[in-house]
């Protein structure tokens, strides 16, 4: 739970319906709307994510909670429904933390989760792999290239052969 939240329950049935919440002492802009009233309120452990985004989200539990973010003291939250007023109290918030099970990892933007790491790991290790073999090969061909003729010629030649660089004992004592 973020040190900056206040939390308000609802014990009222019509709390479950409920479609928008305010501070009674601004008359401009609400805390929280509802967007679909046909779908259920989330669960509280599904609130952190709407959290981020938003000043307040309500839940439910075994009660309505709301839950709202970097509210003044003198706020005089409201929260109405279909049928009117609703009446809410504020609560301590780890009343609600015991219940809702907070995620470990944080949330990405949108709510997903972050699925090009793996690929441009194995991206990067396959590419590292690759130019570390073409410098391997770079490296290896030139020194097998290399051969030392003079030393092929004193082997041979010690053995009693007859050299092998081309020349024969013949030309040379023409």
């Amino acid at each position: 739970m973020p040190d900056n939240a206040t939390c308000y329950t609802s014990s009222d049935p019509a709390a479950l319906n409920a479609s928008q919440l305010y501070n009674n002492l601004l008359d401009v802009g609400q805390l929280w709307n509802r967007e679909d009233e046909q779908k259920p309120l989330p669960s509280c452990s599904d609130i952190w994510n709407p959290l981020t985004n938003h000043t307040c989200a309500v839940c439910r539990d075994e009660q309505v909670f709301a839950v709202c973010q970097n509210l003044s003291e003198s706020v005089d939250l409201r929260m109405e429904g279909s049928s009117g007023h609703i009446k809410i109290f504020r609560c301590a918030c780890d009343q609600l933390a015991s219940k809702a099970e907070i995620p470990t990892t944080a949330p990405t933007p949108d709510g997903t989760q972050v699925h090009w790491s793996i690929p441009t790991a194995v991206f990067i290790i396959i590419s590292l792999a690759a130019i570390f073999i073409s410098i391997y090969h770079f490296w290896k061909r030139p020194s097998e290239d290399k051969k030392d003729q003079e030393a092929g010629v004193q082997a041979t030649f010690l053995k009693g052969g007859e050299p092998t660089d081309g020349t024969k004992i013949k030309e040379i004592q023409n």
